[in-house]
């Protein structure tokens, strides 16, 4: 008894399969949309660890505490939101 091995043709879809087009297209729109979120949340982050570090430097306290502090904020608001869920 033979096993016939799949030509490359046969494994990999075409690009002009619809099924497949529609699936990659909804995968690519998913990920920039992810992308989206992750630059935003990183800029929310940032402006807040700048913000927490000019406060941080006026009551003269280490850099440590600025990570520290923002760190905190950004865990407080993922478990809100997973709170919330």
């Amino acid at each position: 008894m033979h096993a016939t091995v799949p030509t490359l043709a046969e494994v990999i879809p075409s690009a002009v399969d619809g099924a497949y087009a529609q699936e990659l297209s909804a995968a690519l729109v998913a990920l920039a949309a992810l992308a989206a979120v992750l630059v935003v949340a990183w800029l929310v982050l940032s402006v807040t660890f700048t913000i927490v570090r000019v406060v941080t430097v006026a009551a003269r306290l280490p850099l440590t505490a600025a990570f520290l502090i923002t760190g905190g904020l950004g865990a407080t608001v993922v478990v809100i939101g997973l709170l919330n869920r």
